[in-house]
């Protein structure tokens, strides 16, 4: 249901616009100076919808066995939109991936140690998005970042 609202062109920080527009801009009554009407409506920022403003951190030791590691909806901050997720130990390789099935067979591999191409990634966080992970051998310690 919309209704119509009015508003007088040149209130508030602008009081002399009713004299410096010519008449077709006045308002569409007779009379009206300045007075406009229309629909109501309302502008928003779509900034304010997905900005977060802190971030949490997590760390959990990971075995071979595949675990959900991260869950859109296990977020401790509900706008978040982006997990970092660092293999933190030199011992192993951790696997990462979208199911549970994938994380051995095709798992991005973050690799530490000396020669650790990459240690680390970023990933973006939506509604239904899982994080599953699982050590390519022994135990990886995993490092979350979430913001």
């Amino acid at each position: 249901m919309s209704r119509e609202v009015a508003a007088i062109v040149g209130s508030g920080t602008a009081p002399f616009v009713y004299g410096i527009l010519p008449p077709s801009q006045r308002g569409s009554q007779s009379g009206a100076e300045g007075v406009r009407v229309g629909i109501q409506m309302m502008v928003g920022n779509p900034e304010d919808i997905v900005s977060v403003d802190a971030f949490a951190s997590s760390g959990i030791a990971v075995g071979t066995t595949p675990i959900k590691i991260f869950g859109a909806n296990q977020s401790p901050l509900p706008r978040a939109r982006q997990v970092m997720i660092e293999n933190a130990s030199d011992s192993s390789t951790l696997l990462v991936a979208h199911t549970q099935s994938k994380v051995v067979s095709e798992g991005w591999q973050l690799v530490n140690g000396t020669a650790a191409p990459r240690a680390f990634v970023t990933l973006p966080i939506m509604a239904g998005v899982d994080i599953w992970a699982a050590a390519s051998t022994g135990s990886v310690q995993v490092r979350i970042l979430i913001f």
